[in-house]
């Protein structure tokens, strides 16, 4: 059965990070594919990449070059183009990882929806472990979004547990 994991988590809380860890090879390899409205924000620039170690350890990954440029006005935009990445995975049957803020649950709701609908199995991960203020301090400096004080709080102040997620203890990920 193919499987749709749905990552969810802060700005700063290493969504991306984890997942490109945890599934860099299959997405690569092009077995699973990569939905996220950050995706839409990432313009190539010849003057960034870098030249690694793959996450198994065999061989190497040539990340070509890219640099991250967040306009809030396009997440609408950005946000569409996600959704049309996940649909055209659904569609090929083909694993699929998304990685979205979804603070509350509707945000991701028919992405569920449509994958179950598809034949998926669908995994809930939430890196949403932020007890305290300076918990959620050190996130919001650790973010690359530029998303401003009030909104990072309001996302904190508003999260929202799905009784079927997994936790990913965000302090313990290695960023």
């Amino acid at each position: 059965m193919p499987r749709a994991v749905i990552v969810r988590g802060l700005p700063g809380s290493g969504k991306t990070t984890w997942v490109l860890k945890r599934f860099e090879d299959r997405i690569i390899g092009g077995s699973m594919i990569h939905a996220s409205a950050d995706n839409y924000f990432y313009k190539e620039d010849p003057d960034y990449g870098e030249i690694r170690p793959s996450a198994s350890g065999a061989g190497v990954v040539i990340t070509p070059g890219f640099r991250y440029e967040f306009n809030p006005a396009l997440l609408p935009q950005a946000h569409a183009e996600c959704q049309k990445t996940f649909i055209k995975a659904l569609a090929s049957g083909k694993d699929v990882v998304l990685d979205n803020t979804c603070s509350q649950m509707w945000e991701y709701q028919n992405y569920v929806l449509m994958a179950v609908a598809m034949g998926y199995d669908v995994e809930i991960l939430s890196m949403r472990r932020v007890r305290t203020l300076e918990e959620a301090k050190l996130l919001f400096g650790r973010q690359q979004h530029g998303v401003p004080l009030d909104i990072f709080l309001k996302m904190w102040w508003r999260w929202e547990t799905d009784p079927n997620e997994t936790v990913i203890e965000v302090m313990d990920v290695d960023l």
